[in-house]
């Protein structure tokens, strides 16, 4: 997908790209009075995507479940919807970096995040996967706890994002073939082993990262380091 920049996306003035995923690109927006207007994102799916029925329907189940989950740790969602025979989701603006990028500056200047701060980040990601494991009595499984889908605001918010491999707890998940879900430096064994996601294995993907955050390191280096984790002797008076 090729953009120029600016450009009118139905009530929505794309002014730059953000990033780019799997499945689509994200956009800085604005949208609202032209006098004041607001800072928003706008994610859309890949021209090359479209047409594609798992990634459509990947696409269109994240809008419903960010449509769905309103938390002070989540983004807010502005719309979702189609346009242009574009699917999109437009969602809150957070201004700030991730913490994949604070973890990185600390390392390139020898240091490790302050033990309070990790500690902070972790409460507030923990509190907000409380909220999506049980919403609405159906939950759901993020299954990409990572430093990069967490931001931190300038504000000190702590926010949650990117839910585009998320599932119904009570749903099969959508897999595109070819494509692992989540990242392994974060995947529990037992996902690596071929098992299913659970509310279980996104807390242990927040305990991969607070790990990394204390110990300047990634908690496995590996995907053979996570599963040997499942077939290791627990040490003798451990139990």
């Amino acid at each position: 997908m090729q953009t120029i920049y600016p450009r009118r996306f139905g009530r929505y003035v794309l002014v730059e790209v953000l990033g780019l995923g799997g499945m689509g690109e994200v956009s800085l927006a604005l949208h609202g009075p032209r006098r004041q207007p607001r800072l928003c994102v706008v994610k859309r799916l890949f021209a090359d995507c479209r047409g594609d029925a798992v990634v459509e329907e990947r696409f269109r189940r994240e809008g419903e479940l960010v449509a769905r989950l309103s938390h002070p740790g989540l983004p807010r969602t502005f719309e979702v919807g189609i346009c242009d025979g574009e699917r999109f989701i437009a969602q809150e603006f957070i201004a700030g970096r991730d913490l994949g990028q604070v973890m990185a500056s600390c390392a390139s200047g020898g240091t490790r995040l302050p033990v309070p701060l990790a500690l902070h980040i972790v409460i507030r990601v923990a509190e907000t996967l409380a909220y999506v494991h049980d919403v609405g009595g159906w939950g759901v499984v993020h299954r990409d706890v990572s430093p990069s889908n967490v931001r931190l605001s300038w504000q000190g918010d702590v926010k949650l994002i990117d839910f585009g491999v998320a599932r119904l707890s009570v749903q099969a998940g959508l897999t595109i073939t070819g494509q692992s879900v989540g990242r392994p430096m974060y995947m529990a064994p037992e996902l690596l082993a071929g098992g299913q996601a659970t509310r279980a294995t996104d807390v242990y993907a927040l305990g991969a990262g607070l790990w990394e955050m204390l110990a300047g390191r990634p908690y496995v280096d590996s995907q053979a380091d996570s599963l040997a984790h499942l077939n290791s002797e627990v040490p003798e008076g451990v139990v």
